[in-house]
This record gives structure tokens, sequence and C-alpha cells, in this order.
């Protein structure tokens, strides 16, 4: 989307879209995600996370295809709701299965690189998007639009490639198919024993978890361990959204326009090396997590970005009040410092997180309270940013 907004071609075929419009077209897509949220534990914990993942790539096709095709801002909205819809299951069934399907040594690193890894699909997007700049036809936007759908077709038939998660499996009193996975992913490389006990090991935890369980909604809050799960899940994905990162994710153009950056080359290759330095530094991240600590680098990550932020809004108040080139390039560089400190924990760890510290009977509710807020802070952010940008600037 904030490639789509520099297009002129876009601008043009849906009749330059309000500071509001452009704030529902990027909020839509949360409200998809807060629509399909409440079913994915049932989904999860009834079907398996495997054929949510494929109902979710599905949505996701359907909605590229609509998207592709609008011929008015209305059709293009319902558009970005579904994509947002079929996203909330891909997005919270992946991570659980490569968690649970992950030898224990390397289960947060692979687990926070699936996360970094969004930076790789901004990239191909940004990138697309500064390509097709030049094409003179809707196809300027079309082409992007499009490209949406290959990593949903990919997932499609490559899923089948995927065993279903061995704890899911046990949950289905499929102890063979659970055992089976466990020696296929585990057993090359640490043996027949380590396979054996950590076969029984996840055996007896989900047996105790299963019995002390109520199964209730309750139980996100019974005890005082999961009430500050429950905490850490709701303030973390709230957070997450509304720290700044919104304004670089969806409103870039915006906020380069009111340093005098207009020219849209210029904000593609702007918004193109951003999403490059953000995914080095994210993946860099996601290697040093078992050495560094989680909550060592959520802390350095909070404080640099308020920081920054603070630097952020004071030159571009000086840029307002005085002009010059000092003070844009100031707020360029100082988005850049944000961003590093934004994707040290936040950008990486923040799913990871959650799944790690939640009981595996209540971690698809976990992930989805997470995934909840998520999508409240990215609708409110992503709604309020731009009508904020016009009526206040700075």
């Amino acid at each position: 989307m904030n490639g789509l907004q520099t297009l002129s071609y876009w601008q043009n075929d849906f009749h330059h879209p309000s500071t509001s419009e452009l704030g529902l077209l990027n909020a839509i897509f949360s409200v998809g995600q807060v629509v399909g949220l409440p079913l994915v534990p049932f989904l999860a914990d009834g079907i398996g996370r495997k054929w949510t993942i494929l109902l979710g790539s599905f949505l996701i096709f359907i909605g590229v295809v609509v998207q592709t095709t609008s011929i008015n801002i209305r059709m293009f909205i319902a558009a970005r709701f579904v994509i947002g819809l079929g996203i909330c299951y891909t997005q919270s069934c992946s991570p659980m299965l490569i968690t649970e399907l992950s030898h224990p040594q390397y289960r947060g690193r692979l687990t926070t690189i699936y996360n970094t890894l969004w930076y790789l699909g901004s990239i191909i997007a940004s990138w697309t998007t500064y390509g097709t700049l030049k094409i003179p036809s809707p196809w300027s936007w079309k082409a992007p639009s499009i490209l949406q759908a290959f990593p949903s077709v990919i997932q499609l038939f490559l899923i089948w490639l995927v065993p279903e998660s061995p704890r899911y499996q046990i949950v289905k009193d499929r102890h063979e198919l659970a055992r089976k996975t466990f020696e296929r992913f585990h057993g090359p490389a640490s043996g027949e024993e380590f396979v054996e006990s950590e076969f029984r090991e996840v055996l007896e935890t989900m047996a105790l978890e299963k019995e002390f369980a109520s199964r209730g909604i309750s139980e996100l809050w019974r005890t005082k361990g999961n009430r500050h799960r429950l905490l850490i899940a709701i303030t973390a994905g709230f957070f997450s959204q509304s720290a700044g990162a919104g304004l670089v994710s969806y409103y870039i153009f915006l906020v380069l326009g009111q340093i005098g950056i207009t020219n849209a080359n210029d904000q593609l290759v702007l918004n193109g090396c951003l999403t490059i330095f953000n995914m080095l530094i994210a993946t860099g991240m996601a290697f040093s997590i078992d050495r560094l600590g989680r909550r060592p680098l959520f802390l350095v990550s909070t404080f640099g970005m308020c920081i920054a932020m603070t630097g952020w809004t004071v030159a571009s108040q000086q840029h307002e009040t005085l002009g010059g080139a000092a003070s844009g390039r100031a707020v360029i560089a100082l988005i850049f410092v944000f961003m590093f400190f934004f994707n040290l924990a936040w950008s990486g760890l923040l799913i990871s997180y959650v799944v790690e510290i939640s009981p595996f009977y209540l971690r698809s509710r976990y992930l989805t309270v997470l995934l909840l807020f998520v999508a409240a802070g990215s609708f409110f952010s992503n709604y309020v940013n731009p009508v904020a940008l016009d009526a206040i600037t700075w």
C-alpha cells in the first residue's frame, strides 16, 4: 500500500482518495483480521494448523483477484478486508507450526526468523512498485496487486510437504504419526534416545495440561501466571503497532511529502532502501536472541525507539518552522534510527515470545489475543495517522 499510493494511475483510478479514505483502505485490512481471529483457536485446535493455513491462503488468493479487478474504491476496500481475513489464519498458525516442528535447539531462532521475513515480502513489494512506476497504464498498480497472490499459491502447493504439528497429533490420539514426525525432524541430528525422551516429555506435559485445564476462556486469566501472560499479549500486541512503525510501513509517502520529497521516484527508492535496511537488522538480530536474551532486547529496543521518535519530532518541527535541507535530512536519518531500534526486538520477537511463554493448550488462544490487539493497534494507527498528518503535521 505504501508503494501503490505513490502511483499516479492508482490515484487517478480511485479518484485521489482523501486522507480518511486512505485510512480506511489500510485499516480495513485489520478489520478483516479482527473478524477472523475469534475462530483461530477453534480451527487450529479442531482441524489442525495445516488446514487453517490452507484456508487462509485460499482467502488471500480470492482477495487478490478482487483487488486486481477493482473498478472503484468500495471494491478495493472489500478486497483488502478479505486479504486481512486470510492473513489472520496463516499468520496465526504458521508460527505455531514452526515452533512445534522445530528442534528445541533452534526453535527460538526459527520462529523469530519467520516473523522477520515479513521484510522480504516488503522488499519485493516496494521494489516492484518502483519498477512498475514507469508502466503507462493501470497495470502499474495491477501488477503489484497480482504479485500478492504468489506467496499464497506457493503455500497452497508446498504445504503438503510439511507434516502436521506432532503436538496436535498427540491431542488427537495419533501417537504414531507424532512419533514419526519427531523421528524425521529431530532424529538424524540427535539420535533415537533424544527423540524418545522428547516424545515422552511432550506426551506427559500435554496429559498434565489436559488434566488440569478447564479449557474455558476463563483459563486465560484464572491463575496469576496466566494473567501475566494475558497482560503481555494485550500490551505487546497494541504497543507494536502504536509506537510509530505504522507511519513508516504505510504512510512514508506522506511523511516524506512534509519534508519536501514529493517526487514518486525518490519516495519509492527511499522506501525500498528502508525495507532492505529493516530486513538486514531484523534477521541479524534473530540469530542473536539466544545469546542476548528476549527481555534485554525488548528494553533496549523500546528505549531507543523513544529517543529516536523524540528526535524525529523535533527535526520535523524545525523543518516546518525554519525550512532548510538539513532538518529534512535529519528526519530521514532518524527514521532509519527509529527502525533500527524497532527491529532489535519488536519486528521479530513479538510472536515467538508469546508462543514460547504459552502452554500448549492455551497457545492458540494467547496468540489469538496477541494478534487481536496487533490488529486493533494497526486499525487505530492506520486510520488516525493520515488524518493527523494532514491536520496537525509534525
